[in-house]
């Protein structure tokens, strides 16, 4: 049985650090998935914006097990929450990193739903949700793909050039994106091409590029341009000890 505070866990539960209160929020998802698109575009954006840890997801729906780290303290799979007050851009960010997703259907139900939850407790009515296609081949100009909960969210993204993507989104990134539709919450899925078979820091840089187009906010992208052609550097973002013992959880996605 899982415990939280002496308790047992028999569902998600999400602690909360710091109580915030944000400006018409956009919550963002970046959860390990294909290529690692969406993980290394949460983790950089929570670095350059110094977004800061508010609350953490517990749960019995990640994998039994934990992490050895290297000063012998262990860390169980986690999925924490950051936000970033934006000032004038008056849309504040909520951003959901983590070193893995749910097991199971059930599971993945459950903790999408609960985020949800807590979301529209601070305000939240829109959701973009990050991934990657895998690709056989690429393009010397991959293209980002998108699904999106209405008509007038598709018209607004592909004026950025997003295409329309038609097929299975597997894992969080496609289900809160199909719950938050039936909780009138706005937003998209948006993904970058990858051959999925390594951490990519090309299809991480052409998401957040993007999303400084699209929500006005400015980061340097030295640092993804430099791990694009070194592989260590990409692991050092990602963070080396979660990509190396957590791959066969991520591969699902």
């Amino acid at each position: 049985m899982f415990l939280l505070e002496g308790r047992a866990l028999v569902k998600s539960r999400i602690m909360i650090y710091k109580k915030v209160h944000l400006q018409n929020p956009i919550l963002i998802e970046g959860l390990p998935g294909m290529g690692f698109v969406a993980n290394l575009s949460a983790k950089y954006l929570i670095q350059k914006l110094k977004a800061e840890k508010f609350a953490e997801v517990f749960t019995p729906h990640f994998q039994d097990m934990a992490i050895a780290s290297s000063n012998g303290v262990p860390r169980l799979p986690t999925n924490e929450l950051y936000f970033w007050a934006s000032g004038e851009l008056k849309r504040d960010l909520i951003i959901l990193d983590g070193n893995t997703q749910a097991l199971t259907v059930f599971g993945q139900y459950e903790l999408s739903g609960r985020i949800l939850d807590f979301a529209q407790e601070l305000g939240c009515n829109f959701i973009i949700c990050l991934g990657g296609l895998k690709r056989e081949n690429l393009a010397s100009s991959p293209q980002l793909y998108g699904t999106f909960t209405d008509l007038e969210t598709l018209t607004e993204v592909q004026r950025y050039g997003v295409a329309v993507m038609e097929g299975k989104i597997y894992g969080m990134a496609g289900l809160l994106l199909g719950l938050a539709s039936h909780r009138n919450m706005r937003g998209f899925c948006l993904l970058a091409e990858t051959l999925g078979t390594y951490p990519d820091a090309e299809a991480a840089k052409d998401v957040i590029t993007f999303l400084m187009e699209y929500l006005g906010f400015r980061v340097d992208l030295t640092e993804l341009d430099d791990a694009s052609n070194d592989a260590d550097k990409v692991l050092e973002l990602l963070g080396r000890t979660d990509v190396k013992k957590m791959e066969g959880v991520f591969n699902r996605f």
